[in-house]
């Protein structure tokens, strides 16, 4: 059946009018936007990034309902959820109508009512507790400032217990929280670890300067105050989620991949005082390189950083790790300014020269390095691939 251009809405609209979700219910939103939300959630979609927000989302759930409206019987939900499980799992989600597609093959249904009934049965997932943990999303108050940050988590069944280990895990450039939590559910299961993903937004952490680089200087070129740093994030979502959990754990372990290694190793130089006990930075793209004679980003000159917060930083327990095939000098996303290109023609070459030129500086400075480098073969800039690696890191540094 081919649509007239406000039949669709018509449909949807008086769909919706059935539904009777209260405004509470849906914490004051539209019901189109919660149902798109819910829907989004429960498939792992940061959709306020990895779409081009709320309105293509829509649509997405426009293509959804419409590929799975026909004449015939109707599909169970339990059917539809089934398959949306075996779609997610055997291929990460990409685009909406090839859901929408795949769906559509799978059975003959009327669609407005079971479109919603697919959403919430999509939301009650994302919020029900598995059997081995809990998963979900959270807004974290911060306590320094007035901002909140949304995570997703991940809760063992030792939800409550004192002394259940923290890891935070920094997403890359796609800003998508929920694909960097899940690899780590295996390993956060069996070792009894909390993970909490932090979305770290493009409204609220535009560009590569507020995010990977920190945000340390504001859009005048000023250097912000400490409290101010995109770092100091990470600080108050430790003690947010401490507070949450009941936890009294003293610090916390970091791991972040590509754009999120970025922050994190330049998180361990700038803030030597963090209670990050060990922090992994995987494959990233270029780095802050432990001198002074080079200007922030590409070193410490013109931060307030002293000789004696270098010496801490470089006795600190950071794990530069590398991915040998991550090798690929014409990567699009890879930075390719005379200064990057001066750090290596590729991410792995950047990366075995950073750590050479932090076990040079800790000579220099008169301290054990306290860093380690380790190298993962046949593996390129995966992330997935990555996380595995840096879990076993993990394993031996329980604490």
């Amino acid at each position: 059946m081919k649509w007239r251009s406000d039949e669709p809405r018509r449909l949807w609209n008086t769909s919706l009018a059935q539904n009777r979700i209260t405004s509470s219910e849906r914490g004051g939103q539209p019901l189109e936007d919660w149902l798109a939300g819910a829907l989004a959630h429960g498939l792992g979609i940061d959709y306020a990034d990895r779409l081009n927000g709320l309105d293509d989302l829509r649509r997405y759930v426009y293509l959804l309902r419409d590929g799975i409206r026909s004449t015939g019987p109707c599909a169970s939900v339990v059917e539809l959820y089934e398959q949306v499980v075996r779609i997610v799992s055997a291929q990460p989600f990409r685009l909406g109508h090839e859901l929408a597609n795949a769906l559509g093959s799978a059975a003959a249904i009327e669609g407005e009512r079971l479109v919603y009934d697919l959403c919430a049965a999509m939301r009650r997932r994302a919020m029900t507790d598995p059997s081995d943990g809990a998963t979900g999303r959270r807004t974290f108050a911060l306590r320094s400032t007035s901002r909140t940050i949304d995570a997703e988590f991940f809760v063992p069944t030792l939800h409550g217990a004192p002394e259940l280990p923290i890891l935070i895990v920094l997403h890359g450039v796609l800003r998508n929280p929920g694909q960097y939590l899940e690899p780590w559910l295996p390993f956060a299961s069996s070792n009894g670890y909390a993970v909490i993903a932090p979305h770290f937004s493009r409204s609220e952490f535009p560009g590569s300067g507020a995010y990977n680089q920190g945000g340390l200087f504001s859009s005048d070129g000023r250097l912000r105050q400490k409290e101010r740093w995109a770092f100091q994030v990470i600080e108050d979502l430790f003690d947010a989620t401490r507070s949450w959990l009941g936890s009294t754990v003293p610090d916390y372990a970091i791991y972040g991949h590509s754009a999120g290694a970025q922050f994190v190793h330049r998180m361990l130089m700038l803030c030597p005082d963090s209670r990050a006990r060990i922090a992994i930075a995987a494959n990233a793209g270029w780095y802050t390189m432990p001198t002074f004679k080079l200007e922030y980003p590409y070193g410490l000159q013109g931060l307030a950083v002293t000789e004696e917060q270098l010496r801490q930083a470089l006795e600190a327990h950071l794990v530069v790790l590398l991915g040998e095939e991550d090798s690929d000098p014409n990567d699009p996303m890879l930075r390719k300014s005379d200064l990057a290109l001066s750090q290596g023609a590729h991410r792995f070459e950047r990366g075995l020269g950073f750590y050479r030129s932090a076990a040079l500086a800790a000579s220099e400075c008169g301290v054990s390095l306290g860093w380690e480098e380790h190298r993962v073969p046949g593996v390129g800039h995966d992330q997935e691939a990555m996380a595995a690696f840096a879990a076993s890191i993990l394993v031996e540094n329980k604490r």
